[in-house]
């Protein structure tokens, strides 16, 4: 099943797109997803490798300058951040294929207009993050790369006088060329492969969440047909034995529901394990090395600025993809209450033995995990968050 007529809907199209953009629609042919992975794995280290080669030049000088070296390494550690994804996303592209054609299927086979309102008020809600991210990382990454370019400019109009603010581009690197020359073509080329970057992270991260609302919008579905399945068993009068065998009926469809959400929350951990997992190290160390160079900065407003927009970017991007993980541990406990709120105990002896087992197997929350010990959800981002504090205040402290 292709699922581009599910895909086309208002939900999911922003994610088509931007999944097509970055050769990552599996759907494409095979040549021009590999055309598109070659323009952008060239223009990542048309990028990359000039900040490592001036890296490297400051690290064999004289006098190195410590924030030169751990910024061009915050660099490194991001590119290849983007770069993992990239490759990993196109390793387990079967499984992501098989996740799409599911989704397709959902959407087709949920007729219920109740059913798939909620399903809709879900996606929704995934629509509305990758607008908000989307929207977020692309204008960060244009302020992180003009600020230094155009600010200068601005306050040579503004602020005529002796002094001259000299326009920078907005990484260290070594370009072999002229740079004050060349500026606007340094600058353009910085521009385009920083917004291709943060696309590549967008694309990946969106459809992740996106994936993840889709289970939330079957547990959902669970719930509602919980209600339904209470609210007709108590509004009878006569609990005939018709009755019985409807609700049986209705509540082993439930079942068949709740156990394909848990094979697909499986099926999606499989999918982005390795991705979040090789990412989980990098963002701490990247966090680390961006708290460093903001507290290095914190008399230049100008680089202040700059840093500042990479390190929220970090923490707006470990909210994001810890937010899924904490609504479906969320999820989870909502649904083990309400299978305890409905009407069980009401039910034929054979009819709540098979609730009974759907309640033991939500006693075990689902949860996402990045490897096999990290959980994604909100604990594990404030304890990142917190060591990165703490290790801002511990330089702090040796600054002062």
């Amino acid at each position: 099943m292709n699922p581009d007529e599910v895909f086309d809907n208002k939900y999911f199209r922003l994610n088509r797109t931007l999944l097509k953009q970055v050769s990552l629609w599996p759907y494409e042919s095979t040549s021009t997803k590999v055309i598109k992975r070659i323009f952008i794995m060239v223009g990542f280290y048309s990028m990359s490798l000039p900040q490592m080669i001036r890296g490297i030049e400051e690290i064999r000088s004289d006098d190195p300058d410590p924030e030169i070296i751990i910024e061009n390494l915050s660099g490194f550690i991001y590119f290849h951040g983007v770069i993992s994804k990239l490759i990993t996303q196109m390793v387990t592209e079967n499984k992501l294929k098989y996740l799409y054609e599911e989704i397709s299927k959902d959407w087709k086979t949920i007729t219920d207009k109740n059913e798939k309102a909620v399903l809709e008020k879900s996606a929704a809600v995934g629509h509305q993050l990758t607008i908000f991210y989307t929207g977020f990382v692309v204008l960060s990454a244009i302020f992180f790369v003009s600020i230094t370019a155009f600010v200068p400019v601005l306050l040579n109009h503004v602020l005529p006088g002796n002094q001259t603010y000299q326009k920078q581009i907005c990484i260290y690197a070594e370009y072999f060329v002229d740079q004050e020359k060349y500026f606007y073509y340094i600058f353009t080329h910085t521009m385009v492969i920083g917004v291709m970057t943060v696309y590549v992270a967008t694309a990946i991260d969106s459809v992740f969440v996106n994936c993840v609302q889709h289970v939330l919008g079957l547990f959902n579905i669970i719930k509602y047909r919980l209600k339904e399945i209470s609210r007709v068993y108590d509004s009878s009068v006569n609990n005939s034995i018709d009755l019985h065998f409807d609700v049986k009926r209705y509540l082993i469809d439930i079942i068949l529901t709740h156990k394909k959400s848990l094979e697909f929350t499986n099926l999606i951990q499989s999918a982005y394990n390795e991705c979040f997992f090789l990412l989980a190290g990098l963002i701490v160390a990247g966090l680390s090395a961006f708290t460093y160079v903001l507290s290095q900065n914190v008399n230049n407003p100008l680089n202040f600025m700059r840093i500042w927009f990479l390190w929220f970017g970090v923490i707006v991007y470990m909210f994001f993809v810890n937010l899924p993980g904490q609504k479906l541990l969320n999820i989870s406990e909502e649904l083990l209450l309400a299978i305890y709120d409905s009407s069980w105990h009401k039910f034929p002896i054979k009819t709540r033995f098979l609730i009974q087992v759907m309640m033991l197997r939500c006693l075990k929350p689902c949860r996402l995990t990045a490897g096999p010990l990290i959980e994604m959800n909100f604990a594990s981002c404030s304890n990142i968050l917190r060591t990165a504090f703490s290790y801002f205040t511990v330089v702090n402290s040796m600054n002062s």
